[in-house]
């Protein structure tokens, strides 16, 4: 059911979800063997006390650990040098998960590592990931000893010719660089929860869309999906606020379902009129936000923030433009990698964020081709970051 509200501000509720970057204090070493499953690293006790201490975003094919005299690797292809290539990079991270958390929902995810991965928790295999440019998670729930130390091991491969036929399978006109090269995070939750939304596995996340758009009116629909990791069936409700982006509540919907035991369902809501919308552009990045409270019963179980922009996109042959809103517009583009002089593909994004500042406002450029895949999810964010950085610079 929808529900029209008057303009107030949304206070967000808190249900305990704890999201928080683990990027530093991790240990690190480089081995040319081709079989990790010889090195037993991944074992809690292994001794790592004369590894080097590293940050994430890392890279091992850069000054750091290869000594070559060049911002770039020298030897960008395997055949040169299949020392860099071929091997593994091992991460150890020691970590402790509070009893108070005894009886939730743990995972790690990983915004992106080069190119294939094995994860470990106290020397249990978590899963394994093939390609190094998207996001995925693993499930730690039943190998987390709570309130002791925990020993997170990541083991990393960048074969350009592996096994996997993981694409890339040649450095082609960029290198591909090896390593844990973004965020990675422990995430905690409800066992009744919104689940990671990228997963090869199942839904998750929210889907937003804008059915009709004009300057007058538009509608949202918003696709959220919630899981259930207990054993028995639970009667959930969500409720979904959509906000502007002061944080001024705009619509409200309630819908309620039961999901059994272990299954993961999907509440598909509308909100039917947004009155005199602000369109999304490049010139007025304008964007929503959207609230997500799930409830097991009456009780809060678990938040979720989204955020979207509301814009008509078409495609006028005749022209050959494209029409945003209604209206012809010019596409001033460029391309842009992920790599940056010394540090490959490892660096931080306050880097990328000046270069994507740079972009837009010396080459006055309202288009930017991502190279050839995903970048860092926070390239997509950057409407956000830099609104209201003019915001605050006017």
């Amino acid at each position: 059911c929808l529900f029209s509200v008057e303009a107030k501000p949304y206070r967000p509720v808190d249900a305990g979800r704890i999201e928080k970057t683990i990027n530093t204090q991790w240990t690190f070493n480089y081995f040319p063997a081709e079989d990790a499953s010889e090195l037993g690293c991944e074992q809690p006790g292994f001794d790592d006390s004369k590894w080097s201490y590293i940050s994430v975003p890392h890279t091992w094919q850069t000054y750091e650990t290869t000594h070559e005299l060049h911002p770039y690797i020298r030897n960008v292809s395997a055949e040169d040098n299949p020392y860099w290539w071929n091997g593994w990079g091992w991460y150890r991270k020691h970590i402790v998960i509070g009893k108070e958390h005894e009886g939730r929902k743990v995972t790690f995810e990983f915004d992106g590592v080069q190119k294939y991965s094995k994860i470990y928790l106290n020397g249990k295999l978590l899963g394994d990931h093939k390609g190094g440019f998207t996001s995925f998670y693993v499930d730690a729930t039943d190998a987390v000893q709570f309130g002791e130390d925990n020993v997170l091991t990541v083991a990393v491969n960048n074969a350009l010719k592996d096994k996997h036929g993981i694409p890339p399978m040649n450095a082609g006109n960029w290198a591909v660089y090896g390593g844990i090269v973004r965020d990675v995070r422990i995430v905690i939750t409800d066992r009744v929860n919104v689940p990671f939304q990228g997963s090869y596995l199942h839904e998750g996340g929210t889907f937003i869309t804008t059915p009709y758009v004009s300057e007058q009116r538009a509608s949202v629909q918003i696709k959220t999906y919630v899981q259930n990791k207990n054993a028995t069936e639970r009667n959930v409700r969500i409720v979904t606020v959509v906000a502007d982006t002061n944080r001024n509540e705009i619509a409200r919907l309630v819908t309620s379902q039961k999901i059994g035991a272990g299954q993961i369902a999907e509440y598909v809501q509308k909100a039917e009129r947004i009155d005199n919308p602000h369109l999304w552009s490049p010139e007025t990045p304008y964007i929503y936000q959207v609230y997500t409270e799930v409830y097991d019963g009456e009780r809060l179980a678990d938040t979720y923030r989204s955020t979207f922009g509301i814009r008509s996109v078409a495609w006028d042959y005749k022209a050959h433009r494209l029409v945003l809103n209604g209206k012809l517009t010019h596409l001033h583009g460029i391309n842009r990698h992920e790599e940056y002089v010394w540090l490959g593909a490892a660096f931080p994004k306050w880097i990328a964020y000046r270069d994507m500042k740079d972009i837009a406002d010396g080459l006055e450029v309202n288009y930017m081709r991502t190279a050839h895949y995903p970048n860092d999810p926070s390239v997509y964010y950057f409407t956000v970051s830099y609104t209201h950085l003019r915001a605050h610079e006017t």
